[in-house]
């Protein structure tokens, strides 16, 4: 969760409250199913930029939306995700 709050950061971004939880439920997921890539920061990247993509796409409908919080939606956390499909 850190890696992604720091990603986050560093592309001056913040991750809306309630996406943390659903997100460390996700994180915590993928490391008990011991997924190669459960420990790696790419995992965290990767869902830090799909949500940007999915805030601007968001934004397009929204346009009075904060445009630098990241909400629980935009990381897409859907049950495919947590079944491990895409």
């Amino acid at each position: 969760m850190l890696i992604a709050k720091s990603i986050a950061k560093g592309k001056d971004y913040v991750i809306a409250e309630d996406a943390l939880r659903p997100l460390q439920d996700y994180f915590t997921l993928i490391q008990s199913r011991n997924d190669p890539n459960s420990g790696n920061g790419r995992l965290a990247r990767n869902l830090v930029e799909d949500a940007i993509l999915n805030q601007s796409k968001r934004l397009l409908n929204d346009p009075e939306a904060q445009m630098n919080v990241l909400e629980r939606g935009d990381f897409n956390l859907t049950e495919n995700k947590f079944s491990g499909k895409k």
